[in-house]
């Protein structure tokens, strides 16, 4: 969970130089080969039900790759990730609040990206003696998600309050349609930013001159806190009004913990992918 909105204006404009970048560099340089690949790792992610990384959440994910591999060790990789994410205040509450909270959320996820490889190495060169190498990356893409997710409030002690009925959501990138338990349904559109900034590191291993082995590790910075539709955006106060109207300093605790849409959610992806070269180094150039 990190704090966008204040740097949003200082992303932007980086990642505008990098696109641009990334254009002037595509008609510059000459590919040297051209790959296509496929992988599985996990997905986790970090938000207001689970603010610290951790492993204990993780969901399959699913990535197929395009790279265009240049001079001086730059690849452009193009990428479709599908995978999914998952939390619950049961697993992960960190304090009072967030257990009386109790909400949980599931969501599939789906991301185009484009993002600009570093290869530190020259692994790809039959005599440079490196047929491995550590890489970096940054890059831009987009996200759509949809999920279902609970939220369903324990009463504090002494509140006078026997039951507090739970209400279920099934929400998208564009809206969400709530159902109270024992009331009524509403639907509400709440448009989420849909730009992500993935990066990260790996690690590449050249089997032989056309098969690449991948292990990677990366974040995705988004715009948007409803990837577990736990949001200062989601009409959840509905709780809080009705059932402590004479407390306010209470209403405003409870509202304040089921998020801030200052606090952008993030979502992790790490794992092990298998590449085909279309066609060797052309010789006598090199990688480099």
């Amino acid at each position: 969970m990190v704090f966008l909105p204040k740097r949003k204006t200082y992303l932007c404009c980086k990642l505008t130089l990098l696109l641009g970048f990334m254009l002037v560099w595509k008609q510059e340089a000459n590919a040297q080969f051209q790959e296509i690949g496929v992988g599985i790792g996990g997905m986790t992610y970090t938000g207001d039900i689970q603010p610290n990384f951790s492993f204990k959440e993780t969901l399959p994910a699913v990535a197929v790759a395009y790279r265009r591999n240049y001079q001086y060790g730059f690849t452009m990789r193009y990428q479709l990730l599908v995978g999914s994410i998952q939390g619950s205040d049961a697993n992960t509450a960190r304090d009072n609040f967030a257990t009386s909270r109790n909400a949980s959320f599931n969501a599939l996820m789906t991301e185009a990206s484009a993002v600009m490889e570093y290869n530190f190495m020259d692994y790809k060169s039959s005599g440079s003696g490196y047929p491995w190498t550590p890489y970096l990356f940054l890059g831009v893409g987009f996200n759509y998600f949809q999920g279902t997710s609970s939220i369903a409030p324990i009463p504090p002690e002494n509140s006078g309050v026997a039951n507090i009925p739970a209400t279920k959501y099934n929400y998208n990138s564009f809206s969400y349609t709530a159902t109270i338990t024992g009331g009524d349904s509403f639907i509400e559109q709440k448009n989420a930013f849909p730009l992500v900034i993935p990066l990260g590191f790996g690690f590449k291993y050249s089997l032989n001159p056309n098969w690449t082995l991948n292990l990677e590790f990366g974040a995705r910075l988004t715009f948007t806190d409803r990837l577990d539709n736990v949001s200062q955006e989601i009409e959840t106060s509905n709780h809080s009004q009705r059932y402590y109207p004479s407390e306010p300093e209470e209403v405003k605790k409870r509202d304040f913990y089921y998020g801030h849409d200052s606090n952008a959610d993030m979502y992790y992806y790490f794992g092990l992918s298998l590449s085909y070269g279309f066609f060797s180094v052309p010789c006598p150039h090199d990688f480099y």
